[in-house]
């Protein structure tokens, strides 16, 4: 799977005059460089939802490796979103602007990159962008932005950080496991050995395998909070309203979603506004 650029620019409410110029921008300066960066561009027009920004959208901010912002003309929806991506990634956005146009303020204390149409221009612009992207590439947990200067606590990706722990606690409980039965295993195997019930290269079987254990945990994976959450999500944006049901039930009926995914999870149901009324009181609950 490729890696994916989403581009932030003002298109949906420009003028007609103004959209061909931010399509030029897009398709003449930001796509090449881009691509040779190794990356997929990826922008969304927003002009069918002029009041609203999608969760789409939202989502694109937090999932895409990088993205680029185009600062020109001081759009209100740019800055919105750029400060969404903002809170949410500590690195890996980049901007830029039209030449001649103020920076903003905010926006000053890290690097602008400034275009122009003319193309006497086109390759070094080309080259500032791709080496912006690179740089954001081997910089991952230095900030580009001021949300996270100001508060370096933060983690790199609060998506991630938020919907990994409970999957990566019981990672290492299986872990544990594991250990605990190989250990034990060893034990009893001496044990048998020296009292001369057991040869000594005889197999014992525990309780419960090893195979049974990872078996177990790749189930516990597939139930785990990350992999619903994202699979609730998707089903979500494609209106996949039986299959969201279905794997919020099953998900339930595992019983390996801790209490922060409750959490979320009736929140999207909440936002949804589809989920039969049954399983939101089965949410609540748990909770």
């Amino acid at each position: 799977m490729s890696k994916v650029c989403f581009i932030i620019m003002p298109f949906g409410w420009a003028s007609q005059a103004l959209k061909r110029k931010f399509d030029g921008v897009y398709k003449g300066i930001i796509v090449p460089a881009v691509q040779e960066a190794g990356y997929e561009a990826v922008r969304k027009d927003i002009a069918e939802t002029p009041w609203s920004i999608p969760k789409s959208i939202v989502k694109k901010l937090a999932d895409s490796d990088m993205v680029i912002a185009d600062l020109t003309g001081m759009n209100p929806n740019v800055f919105y979103e750029l400060g969404i991506r903002h809170v949410l990634s500590k690195c890996g956005t980049v901007l830029i602007i039209n030449k001649g146009e103020t920076i903003p303020f905010d926006n000053a204390s890290h690097r602008v990159i400034q275009y122009t149409n003319e193309s006497a221009d086109l390759d070094e612009i080309h080259s500032q962008i791709v080496s912006a992207i690179a740089n954001r590439e081997s910089n991952i947990e230095n900030s580009d932005n001021i949300v996270h200067d100001t508060f370096p606590q933060i983690p790199t990706n609060v998506i991630s950080s938020l919907i990994q722990d409970p999957q990566n606690n019981k990672i290492k409980e299986l872990q544990q496991d594991i250990s605990k039965l190989t250990q034990e295993n060893k034990q009893l195997k001496s044990t048998l050995t020296s009292h001369g019930i057991l040869k000594k290269d005889a197999h014992i079987r525990t309780q419960r395998s090893v195979k049974e254990i990872f078996s177990e945990a790749r189930f516990a994976l597939k139930k785990s909070g990350r992999e619903v959450i994202l699979q609730l999500h998707q089903f979500n944006l494609d209106n996949e309203v039986d299959k969201f049901t279905n794997c919020l039930e099953d998900a339930i009926e595992a019983g390996y979603l801790s209490e922060n995914d409750y959490i979320q999870i009736k929140d999207l149901c909440k936002s949804a506004g589809y989920l039969p009324l049954c399983l939101t009181y089965t949410i609540q609950a748990v909770l």
